[in-house]
């Protein structure tokens, strides 16, 4: 019966291929985002190590193998052939990018175009991330409070407004605790009635409509007027030209407070309503959170 057994090391050979094409079996996720310049991709936040040799176990068992490798093997391959990591912060990836996954082929070859499109677009947010970042943090007291922040929210998933109120409250565990102040609409104002004595944004000075929405973001120098961005190159935007006529003027000193109160709740407008329970209905906000944001 001699030679009809393979060898010990071609078995492990063989098993070391199972072990490599398991570990490629579950799906993974670039980084978005947070991470610059960065090969590394992610496995879903219910995965690790202990779990993926376990689900290995259990398909080799079902097969009704001879020979199971170690988790010893299966740990040494995974992190000495595969550039993965665990636990996916949701933060860390847009709308966008979840949505795509999520299509059927047909529909992935559809957007792929968008999809391009706003790959292109990564580095140049990535930057302008850290330098807004360099520019907030200045040296002030503050500063602890916004890295302590940062530091206790990294991991965490945060969906509603509540929740950040006990997050900021349990962030600081040394004495003097950080207080938070949780604003009702009697502590805002609504100056919709004054809106027509102001400046109209409506269009620039080529009579062109200003789309206030896509603008990605904005900077004035000395020497131009303001410059507004889209998408890439930033165009020029003059204002001062558009000046609302009024027949009289107005002291906005003398309006009474009580009558700018909102005095109930405002509310939210029926497209912001809308997209929260797109949202809601895309899973991107858990079942647990749907009751604030459909209140």
């Amino acid at each position: 019966m001699r030679g009809r057994h393979k060898k010990m090391s071609d078995l492990m050979k063989e098993e070391r291929e199972r072990i490599r094409a398991h570990i490629r079996s579950f799906s993974t996720v670039e980084s978005h985002y947070c991470r610059k310049d960065s090969e590394r991709l992610y496995l879903g936040a219910s995965l690790n190590l202990a779990t993926m040799y376990r689900l290995y176990c259990e398909t080799r068992h079902k097969e009704q193998a001879v020979t199971i490798a170690s988790s010893t093997v299966y740990c040494e391959l995974f992190r000495t052939e595969f550039n993965l990591g665990f636990h996916n912060p949701s933060k860390d990836r847009c709308d966008f990018c979840v949505s795509f996954e999520n299509l059927s082929l047909d529909e992935k070859d559809k957007q792929k175009q968008l999809y391009n499109d706003h790959h292109r677009n990564k580095a140049r947010v990535q930057e302008k991330k850290i330098k807004d970042k360099e520019e907030s943090h200045s040296k002030n007291e503050n500063d602890s409070v916004h890295a302590t922040l940062e530091r206790v929210s990294k991991d965490l998933d945060i969906y509603t407004t509540p929740h950040w109120a006990g997050v900021i409250s349990a962030a600081k565990r040394t004495k003097p605790h950080y207080i938070v102040k949780e604003l009702d609409e009697h502590c805002f104002f609504d100056f919709k009635q004054v809106a027509g004595h102001l400046k109209s944004f409506d269009l620039d000075v080529d009579r062109q409509k200003v789309q206030w929405l896509n603008i990605k973001s904005m900077k004035t120098t000395k020497e131009n007027p303001i410059l507004y961005d889209y998408d890439a190159q930033y165009d020029q935007l003059n204002l001062a030209q558009r000046i609302r006529k009024v027949q009289h003027s107005v002291d906005f000193h003398e309006i009474k407070s009580d009558v700018l109160n909102f005095g109930k709740s405002p509310g939210i407008d029926k497209d912001k309503y809308d997209d929260l329970q797109s949202l809601c209905k895309a899973q991107i906000i858990p079942k647990d959170h749907h009751q604030f944001s459909t209140s």
